[in-house]
């Protein structure tokens, strides 16, 4: 005998279990006072042998479960109904039942699991009006019985799964029905009754054949969650606005063109899911979006719908046609999660520094060449995702597979000196890039000529020589200025370098060495290699 103690705190129970043999365990639970004997069966063929004395065992069980994976089973052992007279919550599993005796239902059920059988009609299942919970999900179901709504206590009803082409109008008299998942049949319309069910708090009929939704949906004051992806819908009823409640919304894969006018009335809406639709703009917010998913849709721009849903914390607008960000997307001061992959991004905005709870940021299979430093070294940035970026710097491509986001920070802050001397104005370059890169300092400053001859330049080459060091040769940039200048402004500098003429104020340790590309006069001035 093993004891085992509920994990739910408000649930305090004891249970013990008791194995009969490998098919069967039998255990009994102590919920607040009260002992429920429980029972799982796991090879159903020990109910029909008749030598077997299971159902001896079994009497006085107020909840069984048995498991059939290898469908074994075609009809329900009629012990059940003889020898279980105290049947609270029957599950019937993965059997190859394809239907119910009625005297099933005269038991004292009060939750009915019959998921994955192939159950074709559910007659007679009116009479079992105390039950709670009923999941007859993925089953062979093409109709409900006309009286279906006589279950008044229902408080969870899932059908998905089934061959459905309507609900019956009965079931708006399910006034206690709280959950109703009828996904994955094949409806056409809702019947408008379903208004009635006031305290339904969830709602799923994604994937079937939905064309709208009834009018009477916006009376369904305690609506939380609502589910209606991979349907037909291109707009939602007028009176949709009015479900205050709604906090989650999924439309994917459905015919919306835009993001319809009346979610924007919807004051506790968080998680709005518009993905694989044809929506080209959204124009209104929805002021209290944390999340917002609008992937793979017509988007050419974040819209200033998007921009005004100032409470987001999660935007996914991959695979869209987006080319341009402009610096606006600063405007989201709370986002923490932002994808763009999959758009023809070709540069990424500094306005994204200014995100300053950004954590994870998405640009694969995007045009861009490089990063900013500034948004790659974001102290809350997490994850920068860079894959599949074709036209991506070869060798920050490189440090981004090899070490991530820690890998671009490394590389653009290696590089970032060297791109900003290069990436001057053209204007100013021909008269300050050796300053730039060999920058004048004490004396060396008041030799300067304004006017310009060789004294400028010799005293530049010479502050590449500095008493006491041992130095490397001026870079390539600062002798290709040197060259651009007259002949004889250029050799003089090459023969300072070179120690052709006297230094007239740099003494030059004999132990140091230069190598400089040497420079043929007779060519214009041009370098030859050495």
């Amino acid at each position: 005998m093993r004891a085992f103690v509920d994990k739910q705190p408000t649930r305090k129970k004891l249970f013990s279990e008791i194995h009969i043999s490998e098919d069967v365990d039998i255990w009994s639970i102590d919920v607040h006072g009260v002992i429920i004997r429980c029972a799982k069966v796991h090879n159903p063929v020990v109910l029909t042998k008749p030598e077997s004395n299971v159902w001896t065992e079994l009497v006085g069980v107020q909840r069984l479960e048995i498991e059939d994976p290898e469908a074994t089973q075609s009809t329900i052992p009629k012990q059940i109904v003889t020898e279980l007279r105290s049947l609270e919550s029957l599950s019937i599993t993965w059997t190859k039942i394809k239907s119910l005796p009625a005297s099933l239902f005269r038991l004292p059920l009060k939750s009915l699991y019959l998921q994955r059988n192939q159950i074709k009609k559910i007659d007679g299942i009116e009479k079992a009006s105390a039950l709670t919970i009923l999941d007859i999900s993925n089953n062979c179901l093409h109709a409900l019985p006309r009286t279906f709504g006589v279950l008044q206590n229902l408080v969870n009803l899932n059908l998905s799964g089934n061959g459905l082409h309507e609900l019956p109008d009965s079931v708006g008299s399910l006034s206690r029905l709280k959950t109703l998942d009828c996904s994955c049949n094949k409806l056409r319309s809702l019947p408008n009754s379903i208004g009635n069910i006031i305290e339904l708090t969830s709602l799923d009929v994604s994937t079937n054949q939905l064309t709208s939704l009834p009018e009477s949906i916006g009376s369904l004051a305690r609506l939380e969650d609502l589910r209606a992806r991979s349907n037909q819908l291109s707009s939602l009823p007028s009176s949709f606005g009015d479900l205050a409640r709604l906090s989650s919304l999924l439309l994917r894969n459905n015919r919306f063109v835009d993001v319809p006018e009346q979610l924007s009335h919807l004051s506790g809406l968080q998680s709005l899911n518009l993905r694989e639709n044809v929506i080209t703009h959204m124009d209104r917010p929805v002021a209290s979006l944390k999340y917002l998913i609008l992937d793979q849709n017509r988007l050419q721009q974040i819209d200033v719908g998007i921009l005004q849903c100032a409470n987001l914390q999660y935007l996914s607008l991959r695979s869209n046609g987006i080319v341009e960000v402009t610096g606006t997307v600063g405007r989201l001061a709370n986002i923490r999660s932002l994808n763009l992959s999959d758009n023809a991004i070709a540069d990424v905005p500094a306005e994204l520094q200014h995100l300053t709870q950004l954590r994870h940021l998405s640009l694969c299979s995007t045009e861009i060449r490089t990063v900013p430093l500034a948004i790659a070294r974001m102290p809350t940035l997490k994850t920068l995702a860079l894959d599949d970026c074709a036209k991506l710097d070869r060798y920050l491509g490189i440090a981004y597979k090899d070490k991530g986001l820690p890998g671009v920070v490394d590389y653009l802050q290696r590089n970032a000196p060297t791109e900003q001397a290069i990436l001057r104005p053209s204007s100013t370059r021909r008269s300050k890039t050796i300053e730039t890169i060999y920058p004048l300092t004490g004396d060396d400053a008041v030799d300067r000529n304004p006017a310009g001859n060789g004294v400028e330049i010799r005293n530049m080459a010479g502050l590449s020589i500095v008493p006491g060091t041992s130095v490397e040769p001026p870079a390539e940039e600062a002798m290709l200025q040197v060259i651009d200048l007259k002949h004889l402004y250029v050799l003089d500098a090459a023969r300072i370098v070179c120690g052709a003429v006297s230094m007239q104020r740099s003494s030059v340790r004999p132990s140091v060495r230069l190598s400089v590309p040497s420079i043929d006069s007779s060519n214009g001035g041009r370098r030859v290699c050495c």
